[in-house]
Parts: C-alpha cells; structure tokens; sequence
C-alpha cells in the first residue's frame, strides 16, 4: 500500500509536535523536580527578559535572513549573506554585556513580587534567552540553506545544555536560578559560535559584493522593518505580562504560570518550529519557481495546509490536558501543581488559536508583504493585555487563561482575513 506524500508529511507534522510536547515536558519536570518550584519560579523570571531580547531582535533576523537566503544565492552573495548574518548574532551580546554592567552599578538587584533578581542573575538570564533565541535563528537560517541536522541540533542543544547544567549543579550541591542561567549561557555561547562558524564553512564562495549585494540589502531592510513593528505586542505577549504576573502573584502561582506556558506555548512554539522545517523550505521554493506560473498560489495553499495541522495538533494536545492534565502536572512537579488543571486545559486551547495565527504571516513572507499582519498582532497583543490587567488581580491565574484564550480567538479572526488580503495581490 503507497503512502501519498500529504500522508507522509502529516505523519511527519504529528511526530513533530509529539517530539516538541516531550521535549518540554521532560524539560520542565527535570528542572522542577531538581531544582524545587521556588527556584524555577525565579529562573523562569530571569529568562523573560531573556526572551525579550529574542522578541526584539532574533525574532527578526531569523525570518528575514531565512527568506532572502535564496535570492541572495540566486546572487552570488551566500557569503555575504552568511558574514552580515553572522554580525547580527554578535551584536545583541555585546549590547547585553553594557547593559547589565550599568544594571549591576546602579541597582545590583530588583524585587518583583516575592521573587529578588540578582544582578549575576538578571545577566545571565538575558544571556541564556539571547542564546536560546539566537540558536532559533541559526534554526531558521539553517533549515533553509538545506543543513536540516544542523537546523535540528541547533534547536534542541539549548534544552539540552540546561538539562545538563542542572545535573552538574545537582552534584555540587549548589543548585539555583543563578548559576543554572550562567552554566546554561556560557556553553550555549560556545555552542552558537561553532554553529555559525559551520553555517559559514559550507556558505558559497562565490560572494558578490559592492552593488550586486546593495538591492538584497534594500530587501533585508524593508522587510525588516515591517517586522520591527511586531516587537510591542509581541512583548506584551511574550515578556510583559510574565512581569506583570509576577508583581500580583505568588511565588508557587507564577511559577505554574511558567510551567503551564511552557507545556501549552512553549510545545506549541516548538512543534511549530519543527513543522516549519517541513514547510517553508518547500513554501519559499514553489513561490519562488519562475517555471511555475501558478508556485505562489500552490505555496498559499500549501501554507493553508499546515495551518490546519497546526489545529489538530494543538487539539490532540488539548484534549490529552481535559482526560489527564491534572496527571501531567503531578508528573512535572508532584503534587504541587495538579490543581492548576483547568487553567492548563484554557491556556492550552489559547496556545492552539496563537500558534495557528502566527504561521499565518507566512502568506505575507510569501507575498513579500507582511504589513497587513500588523493590524493583527496588535489587536491581539492589546486584546490580552488589556484582559489580563482586568482580570488579573481579580481571580488570579485563571484570569490570565481567560485573556489569553480571548486574544487567540481576536488571532485567529484578523490573520485569516490578513492571510486572505495578501493571497489576492
């Protein structure tokens, strides 16, 4: 019996989310259970702002180094393309190490809630989410340049490079957020360097420069700066309210916060991440085939596609949280946090709406105009905070499920009507 080729790639899409759901779990619960929620309450503190830095810089770089790759080989300009790239990597660490010199100066720590960061600490954590978010563009980067194990590796060794810290820590008996944020940033730095050294060793040497590099530049830039417009709701979504969270709740409450993210957002985020290893170097090539008249709406289609797996992963996930979530919970941190169960299950279904309606901006990669989603992001940015600043103070975490369900659901209905208006240009 023949497999088609859509059966095959669903079963690979399923296999992918599954991984992506173990990963975070066994993550979380080695962390929890070494570690203690107290100390992985601050550590998942630390790496908000971290994943700030990821939001406003990474988050950019990634795509838009992914998407121009094949013009720029289309150019002569691989090379190039991989130095700049390269340059891009450095420049935020660089920027991190001023800045938190300053921090350490003038505060030296800073309480938010019952949770005190450290200014070793607050470094570290920005460290080891920059790396984190960093190896995520080498991912993007990678997977388009045809390297798919290097695009692999490099998008688990951070799980694993914090596995590893919190079990050398545990035998020196000096667990805690701090040195697991600075053990984790110094390899995972040594991990990236070697890993953008390989991604320029196998780069053409065939590099163009001076005017032939200049319109792939002008493009880079452009688009760019379109996705710069997605760092403040991203924020929001992303970093500001986990500050907020921290400032209204308790240490054992935010740290369930944290935990339910990772297992709803966090898996969702990495199951997509690992589709997109599937579908965009296919997505870009058929809207790229000059041969193909019709490669760019075959490549809108295609994107549609994935999106629904992306919805029927997300509810498999959700539906294994309603019969058993309360179990998951015991598994990651014992008995400590099973009665966050319903908030799990709401946020779970919010993670499923936000993930189906970011893959959307793929149609505006495609389209080379991602402005339209835009409008989007903003709405649902303000759609939950707004939500959660109400709701919030009132009934605790799940308020928090409840705005972010609600923003999911503002998500989905504005990037299918943005997904729809860039198909037709």
């Amino acid at each position: 019996m023949r497999v088609s080729k859509s059966s095959l790639q669903s079963m690979l899409i399923f296999v992918a989310f599954l991984f992506a759901f173990a990963a975070v779990f066994l993550l979380s619960r080695f962390i929890v259970r070494l570690a203690g929620v107290e100390v992985y309450a601050e550590y998942a503190l630390y790496l908000t702002f971290g994943f700030a830095i990821r939001i406003v810089w990474f988050g950019i770089l990634g795509p838009v180094f992914a998407r121009f790759y094949s013009v720029a080989r289309a150019g002569g300009a691989e090379t190039t393309l991989i130095k700049d790239f390269g340059i891009g990597l450095a420049t935020p660490f660089l920027v991190l190490l001023f800045l938190c010199g300053g921090f350490a100066l003038f505060f030296g720590q800073i309480e938010i809630g019952d949770i005190t960061l450290t200014s070793a600490g607050f470094l570290a954590g920005c460290m080891i989410g920059a790396n984190i978010a960093a190896a995520g563009a080498v991912v993007e980067l990678g997977n388009v340049m045809g390297r798919r194990w290097q695009a692999i590796s490099a998008m688990i060794y951070p799980a694993l490079v914090q596995l590893l810290a919190i079990c050398v820590l545990n035998q020196w008996a000096i667990v805690d957020a701090e040195n697991m944020a600075l053990l984790s940033a110094a390899v995972c730095s040594i991990i990236l360097l070697l890993q953008f050294y390989s991604l320029k060793a196998t780069s053409s040497r065939n590099s163009a420069v001076g005017p032939k590099y200049v319109p792939i530049q002008k493009g880079m830039l452009k688009h760019s700066s379109t996705m710069l417009l997605w760092v403040p709701p991203s924020l929001l979504m992303r970093s500001t309210d986990k500050w907020y969270s921290a400032t209204l709740l308790s240490s054992k409450d935010f740290a369930a916060f944290a935990i339910i993210m990772l297992l709803t957002q966090g898996a969702m985020s990495a199951g997509t991440s690992l589709l997109s290893r599937v579908a965009l170097p296919t997505i870009y090539d058929l809207a790229e085939d000059a041969s193909d008249p019709k490669g760019r709406e075959k490549a809108h289609k295609l994107t549609n596609q994935f999106g629904y797996l992306i919805v029927l992963a997300g509810g498999v996930m959700t539906g294994l949280y309603l019969l058993v979530g309360d179990y998951v919970l015991t598994m990651v941190a014992n008995v400590q946090l099973a009665e966050y169960k319903t908030e799990l299950v709401v946020f779970s279904i919010g993670a499923t709406l936000q993930s189906f309606a970011l893959f959307q901006i793929t149609h505006g990669h495609i389209a080379k105009s991602i402005t339209p989603f835009t409008h989007y992001r903003y709405s649902e940015g303000a759609a939950y905070f707004v939500t959660l600043f109400v709701l919030l103070p009132r009934i605790g975490l799940i308020g928090a499920s409840y705005a972010f369900i609600f923003s999911g659901i503002v998500a989905v209905a504005l990037s299918v009507m943005s997904g729809e208006k860039v198909q037709k240009m």
